[in-house]
């Protein structure tokens, strides 16, 4: 059993247009899932459509405010499942993680709790620590994983974005009751 480290490559919405890579590696452990660009449009559409305010709305000062809430935790719950994928398909070999802040870490933890509970996959044994150095090994390797240059081990389909927006749905509170 080995500690792992965890990190991503492209941020989720940094940039819409290109993959996300989110990697685990430690000695010869490397193991990586990709979102492509096709997903990520679904799930950005999705998001985008559920931040379109009533027209009662339109003069509130924090719309935007809003909406970028609700943007980045759409996101930070999009990371949460690339993590619970990558935890669970290697819990055989993993006792400890330290995962890259990407994410607002209270969210990214609370999501990752949240999925964990909903699917009953029985990785909440596995230790999760936020807090890995930038420039780390495994940074590399998502990298080359983002670029082509490796294949990723796991590539979401659709069933995956569909559970995705049904965790949107079920986990995150709608952009208007947000504060």
């Amino acid at each position: 059993m080995i500690e792992a480290e965890i990190d991503m490559s492209n941020q989720i919405n940094n940039s819409w247009s290109k993959n996300t890579v989110l990697a685990i590696g430690q000695g010869k452990l490397r193991y990586s899932v990709m979102i492509d660009v096709n997903s990520k449009s679904l799930i950005k559409n999705f998001v985008d459509d559920n931040c379109k305010f009533e027209k009662k709305y339109k003069r509130d000062k924090n719309i935007e405010k809003k909406r970028k809430k609700y943007t980045n935790r759409c996101v930070s719950l999009c990371h949460a499942y690339l993590l619970h994928l990558v935890l669970y398909n290697n819990k055989e070999v993993i006792t400890n993680a330290r995962v890259c802040r990407d994410s607002v870490a209270k969210f990214l933890h609370n999501y990752l709790q949240n999925i964990t509970q909903h699917k009953k996959t029985g990785i909440n044994k596995i230790s999760v620590k936020f807090g890995l150095e930038k420039n780390n090994s495994v940074q590399k390797y998502a990298k080359e994983v983002m670029q082509g240059n490796l294949k990723p081990d796991y590539i979401l389909n659709a069933r995956n974005v569909q559970e995705i927006i049904e965790l949107i749905k079920k986990f995150v509170p709608s952009a208007q009751n947000l504060k």
